[in-house]
């Protein structure tokens, strides 16, 4: 698989070379082709040359198109490129044919020798495809061997050149595009490595920091997230709040409904909590099993409190089915809260204990409701109005 990846990247960046080059050949050709017209055309012979410098701009407009759709294109595009090499060396044929044969002298062994760097020209079109250069090459190659006089030994050296330029441009080429696909093979390898490497490290980092389960931050995270902004609310002299979360009587529900039920209960939770939460940097965190746990840095009792309210709110319109508790004929949560402005003499352990305090404490009165553990350990609570109805 990973092979064929790479295969297809060297592919493409063929297509991209001919691509670039080939748009800028055909410029190039067109330029060449008009000299051509100007040289070697003369007046008793003018409709032929013409439309043959028509068919140069058309095949050369044709092969605009290809190239520039080469990457598009979800087959091998190696046939419609040939193609279109074949057509354009045809039509190059064909000028020779018509031209060369007018000519005498001179300006035949000029026409050879600007054949010479017709041929050159086709490297910087059809770089990476050997068919291609070929498919261009040959066409006009015979062409010269039919006019060519073999009586006129300085048009026979000339036509030795053009044969050895052809011989040079093939071997060339193939050593160049044996050292192009190594390195490209080479670079695209090392590209798969380098993003193979990237993705295992951002799955271990994922794995580090949240929670397989919920996709929530786990509780290594929460504990990092907990004492940094315990230091900077400490710094800063204001509160920190931290709420503790118990899905109610989570056992009996994984009982009766399966493990499965129970971890699409906790997802479900997971998610009603991400919605409750309004400000990027508040942490959100599965504290382990069935409880969860929120850090709310720059936030007092009354702002943790509206937070609470929420979560209660989206809970209770989630409707999820709990037939099994003994509050309530759906899934409820209990929540104990502490909050205290962090200060040398206190910890975050310890806040974090107190709101597990309240956490029991809305246990004990009840569940589905929440406690406030604040200074002086004064304590509030507060039931939603989810009941059970039998």
């Amino acid at each position: 698989m990973a092979q064929t990846i790479v295969e297809n990247q060297v592919q493409q960046e063929r297509y991209r070379h001919i691509d670039v080059n080939g748009r800028l050949a055909s410029l190039i050709h067109l330029v060449y082709a008009l000299l051509w017209w100007l040289l070697f055309s003369n007046n008793d012979l003018m409709a032929a040359p013409t439309l043959w410098l028509l068919g140069i701009f058309v095949v050369s407009l044709l092969r605009i198109f290809i190239v520039k759709r080469a990457r598009s294109f979800k087959n091998d595009v190696s046939t419609p490129i040939f193609g279109i090499a074949c057509s354009s060396g045809l039509v190059w044929a064909i000028g020779i044919l018509i031209l060369m044969p007018a000519l005498s002298g001179d300006m035949r062994l000029m026409l050879l020798l600007m054949c010479l760097a017709l041929l050159s020209s086709v490297v910087f079109a059809f770089t990476l495809s050997r068919r291609a250069i070929n498919g261009f090459c040959l066409p006009p190659l015979l062409a010269l061997l039919i006019c060519l006089d073999y009586s006129n030994r300085l048009e026979l050296a000339a036509m030795m050149v053009v044969l050895f330029n052809y011989s040079f441009i093939l071997l060339s080429t193939r050593r160049a595009m044996l050292l192009l696909d190594d390195n490209m093979q080479r670079l695209f390898r090392h590209q798969a490595q380098v993003e193979e490497l990237e993705s295992s490290q951002q799955k271990m980092l994922f794995q580090s920091q949240y929670d397989q389960l919920t996709r929530l931050h786990n509780r290594h995270h929460y504990e990092e997230q907990l004492e940094h902004y315990w230091s900077l609310c400490q710094r800063a002299n204001s509160p920190l709040s931290v709420i503790l979360i118990d899905v109610d009587f989570f056992k009996p529900f994984n009982d009766a409904y399966g493990h499965v039920a129970g971890d699409r209960c906790l997802s479900e939770i997971a998610a009603l909590l991400k919605r409750a939460m309004i400000r990027r940097h508040d942490v959100l965190a599965r504290y382990g099993g069935e409880e969860f746990v929120i850090v709310l840095p720059n936030t007092d009792a009354i702002g943790a409190q509206t937070l609470i309210q929420r979560i209660q709110k989206l809970i209770f319109e989630a409707h999820i089915q709990h037939q099994y508790s003994k509050v309530s004929n759906q899934v409820t949560v209990s929540m104990g809260v502490c909050c205290m402005i962090p200060s040398a003499q206190q910890s975050a352990r310890q806040l974090v204990e107190k709101a597990d305090q309240a956490l029991y404490k809305a246990k004990e009165t009840g569940r589905n409701c929440f406690v406030i553990s604040g200074r002086g350990e004064q304590h509030e609570h507060a039931r939603t109005q989810n009941r059970r109805v039998n």
